[in-house]
């Protein structure tokens, strides 16, 4: 799991929240498709470029992996 980098852009305003994505997971683990669902505009970007980078065990179907939509959270607090 890669932790998200906070923007720098976002640093003179103190700005901390969750952003919200729905992600798809591929049948290999990987994050195959990345959408925001909520979340502050300054944050967004970095919470999609940490999560593009996760992996996950593949989910299985009657044994057979499968792809798999899953919401994800990503919180940030002000540095």
């Amino acid at each position: 799991k890669v932790m998200p980098t906070y923007p720098i852009d976002a640093i003179p305003m103190r700005l901390a929240g969750t952003v919200v994505l729905d992600t798809t997971i591929g049948e290999k683990g990987n994050v195959d498709d990345v959408k925001v669902v909520s979340g502050p505009p300054l944050l967004t970007a970095a919470a999609v470029d940490a999560v593009r980078q996760w992996h996950y065990s593949p989910y299985l179907l009657n044994g057979k992996p499968v792809k798999m939509k899953k919401q994800v959270s990503v919180s940030f607090q002000a540095p």
